[in-house]
């Protein structure tokens, strides 16, 4: 992926949204069993927008330009006729009860906290 790491691990932007279609994937699982639905598959993809610029505006500093503004998440839930109603449901309403998407919605905001400790060395 081109979110940096240069592909040696997954980026802190590949952890992020892995942990958006992470949450929406527990949240529907929890809503199907919920209403008794017994067989379903579900196949999730979360891909953030093209973040990256090759130009960044002259009155931008480079990383405030390089941020998500979006990632498009698309659920394809597969379920028997006899469920079709009651999964529709769950589509309608699960999205709700994901704490992951629910704080990206409303703009998470965090204070970081740092920390210094310098060791002598042994002698």
């Amino acid at each position: 992926l081109p979110y940096g790491g240069h592909d040696m691990a997954p980026s802190a932007v590949d952890y992020m949204v892995a942990g958006l279609a992470g949450c929406q994937l527990a949240v529907l699982s929890q809503a199907l069993r919920k209403a008794r639905i017994e067989d379903w598959e579900i196949d999730i993809t979360a891909v953030p927008d093209d973040w990256w610029r090759e130009e960044v505006p002259e009155d931008l500093p480079e990383n405030q330009v390089k941020r998500i503004e979006h990632i498009d998440v698309e659920v394809d839930l597969t379920v028997p006729e006899e469920y079709e109603g009651r999964a529709r449901r769950c589509l309608e309403v699960y999205d709700q009860g994901c704490i992951v998407g629910q704080s990206f919605r409303e703009g998470i905001e965090y204070t970081p906290d740092t920390s210094l400790s310098v060791r002598s060395d042994p002698d």
